[in-house]
């Protein structure tokens, strides 16, 4: 009897194990894949005249948002240095850390729309025009924060009231358009960046011939031509990423000060300059130390890493200059253009 009740327990207890397991298995799916949740409509219950307010607001509040936030930003970007704000954006918004194992998980509020949108602002500007002036962290914070609510009240400011007036396959319509500008401000590719090459390549390969005859350039000097600035941005990227990185292990002010100067290949005496700065003002937490070192890396030379010399382009790829040249002068935009 006793050996009967140890197997049943045995028996049960294997069970209860299966369904745990197959719990676990139904719950560890549903938590990574998509989750629906129905949302009540806050239009359900009011009037169509009260429903047509509410948009118009909504309309008329964003675009008072979207004027005075654009203002402002074109205010900042002539005031300090455009060149250091648009270099700390892409660095910050565009760019996600990787460890031994796998990509950093990391929430982005920053998209590649709202750098474009930044240096679309900054490439209005004159050269001549262009201000020195060092931008704060708060300077930075309120950039990013201009850029996103840009984009956010763009998108509302072109609801109108009038849309209510539409047949039910204009709106569908109207939505899918919405949906399909929204989409692209954050997604630009197809599969991954290999897979974008290759489709590429294999697309417009056939198109050489037209391209060289025309531009003098083809379709592979092309890709490989921003291939090769992607791939130097991330290794420039990489080393600052890993100065801040060794930096953020050293407990030590002055070993730390002393050892930034030398991974950047600076002089002894700028180490020391900042050493008794930080004396003189009190600063003795790591924290700070590290945040004012990234505040002047990012002013002195964070921008280099989105510099280039074409002619080292040319040298590297083994492609003659003018062809460098010419795909510079059909691809990119010059200041106050």
């Amino acid at each position: 009897m006793s050996t009967n009740n140890r197997q049943r327990r045995k028996e049960k207890q294997a069970r209860i194990k299966k369904k745990k397991q197959q719990n676990n298995m139904v719950e560890r799916k549903t938590s990574s894949g998509i989750n629906l949740q129905v949302l009540e409509n806050p239009f359900a219950n009011i009037s169509e005249d009260d429903r047509r307010k509410v948009i118009d607001e909504i309309q008329k509040v964003n675009e008072k948002d979207y004027n005075e936030s654009l203002v402002r930003l074109q205010e900042i970007l002539r005031e300090y240095n455009p060149i250091v704000i648009l270099s700390f954006i892409a660095n910050y918004g565009l760019t996600i850390g990787v460890g031994e194992d796998n990509i950093q998980e990391h929430i982005r509020q920053i998209h590649q729309a709202h750098v474009e949108i930044c240096q679309a602002l900054i490439l209005r500007i004159e050269v001549e025009n262009f201000n020195n002036k060092t931008p704060t962290s708060e300077i930075l914070q309120i950039v990013l924060d201009l850029l996103k609510k840009i984009i956010l009240s763009n998108q509302l400011k072109n609801q109108e009231s009038s849309i209510l007036d539409l047949s039910k396959n204009e709106i569908n319509i109207r939505k899918v358009r919405e949906y399909v500008i929204s989409h692209t401000q954050v997604v630009r590719n197809w599969g991954n960046f290999n897979q974008v090459k290759t489709i590429s390549n294999e697309l417009y390969s056939k198109m050489d011939y037209l391209l060289l005859e025309k531009y003098k350039f083809t379709a592979s000097n092309v890709i490989n031509f921003f291939n090769y600035l992607v791939k130097i941005t991330e290794k420039r990227n990489t080393i600052t990423f890993n100065i801040f990185r060794e930096l953020k292990k050293i407990e030590n002010i002055n070993d730390l000060v002393y050892r930034y100067h030398e991974l950047i290949n600076s002089n002894k005496s700028e180490a020391e300059e900042l050493i008794n700065y930080l004396n003189i003002n009190n600063i003795s937490n790591q924290e700070e130390v590290l945040m004012l070192t990234y505040s002047y890396h990012t002013d002195q030379y964070l921008p280099n890493n989105y510099i280039f010399n074409y002619l080292e382009i040319a040298k590297d790829l083994k492609i003659d200059e003018d062809i460098i040249e010419s795909i510079i002068e059909n691809f990119f935009y010059i200041f106050s253009d």
